[in-house]
């Protein structure tokens, strides 16, 4: 089963590159959490939100040993209701390895698993109920 399946609004980012991305050098430029109001006592709910940086590249590479791209996309994922957050080392660049998101078995509404592997800076693993990618927007490429 592929992620994109558990993540509405997934057509548009396959409208743009075709298929579904493997976000593998992709970067994490923006993430933020809000808390859940009102929140009741023992409660660990919030919406989560990451933008994440994709590329389409040729497969070739220059003299400088930088990617020859032909898209550069900037995705907002939205992330209802999430909890068990264990988030690391956001810097400057953010390189992840992968982006999964994946049913599990529980009887809480937070019945997604997602998954974000780290090459560098940002990365980790959380449960939420639902996954909406609300915007793409196609950035030039410099």
């Amino acid at each position: 089963m592929h992620s994109s399946e558990h993540i509405r609004g997934s057509e548009k980012l396959i409208a743009v590159f075709g298929e579904w991305p493997t976000f593998h050098d992709a970067e994490v430029v923006l993430f933020s959490v809000e808390r859940a109001i009102p929140v009741k006592v023992g409660d660990n709910i919030a919406r989560l939100v990451i933008h994440l940086r994709s590329y389409a590249s040729t497969g070739e590479g220059t003299a400088n040993y930088q990617m020859v791209l032909t898209k550069s996309v900037l995705a907002k994922f939205v992330f209802s209701l999430a909890c068990d957050l264990e988030l690391i080392d956001f810097n400057h660049q953010n390189v992840i390895n992968s982006f999964t998101v994946s049913p599990f078995q529980t009887n809480e509404p937070a019945n997604l698993s997602v998954k974000i592997e780290s090459i560098w800076g940002f990365g980790g693993s959380f449960h939420c109920s639902k996954v909406e990618l609300e915007s793409v927007e196609i950035l030039p490429i410099v």
